[in-house]
């Protein structure tokens, strides 16, 4: 098989976000008294709780703009940057992060627009907007450690 998709592979599937893909159906099987008391609260909000559906959709949208610019810094940069060996490894992680990204974002809309709430769309709630916070700080994260990494080859 491919090396690049090897790599795709153990990044999609070796990854806290799969564990959180997979945490509202283990969440809805097991009788957990804070998923009965998250249900409850996001019943009792009404249409406020719908509008948490909406934060993986903005993580989406933050996430892409500044995934853009560590696969593509413009310039120089960017030569600099694929001549790094790890660039290939970044370059599908971030898409990994995207590809996760927006699968909770579908989780978020589905949590939006259930009626009514119950134990399993609070658990695919927590789980997108926890999941969409994982991967944004990760483009976060590689972000600031492409600043650095640019910023010490530019002074050597």
């Amino acid at each position: 098989m491919n090396r690049k998709i090897i790599l795709f592979l153990r990044i999609f599937f070796i990854s806290p976000e799969f564990i959180l893909l997979l945490l509202p159906f283990a969440l809805y099987q097991n009788e957990i008294f804070l998923m009965d008391w998250a249900q409850q609260k996001l019943a009792q909000n009404g249409e406020t709780a719908k509008y948490l559906g909406g934060i993986p959709i903005a993580l989406l949208a933050w996430t892409a703009s500044t995934g853009v610019k560590i696969i593509n810094p413009g310039g120089e940069k960017t030569t600099t940057l694929k001549e790094w060996p790890e660039y290939i490894e970044w370059r599908i992680t971030f898409y990994v992060a995207i590809i996760y990204i927006f699968v909770f974002c579908l989780g978020g809309l589905y949590f939006s627009t259930a009626q009514p709430v119950d134990r399993f769309t609070s658990s695919i709630l927590i789980s997108s907007v926890i999941g969409s916070m994982l991967c944004a700080g990760s483009i976060f994260f590689y972000s600031n450690e492409l600043d650095i990494l640019l910023s010490s080859t530019n002074k050597k």
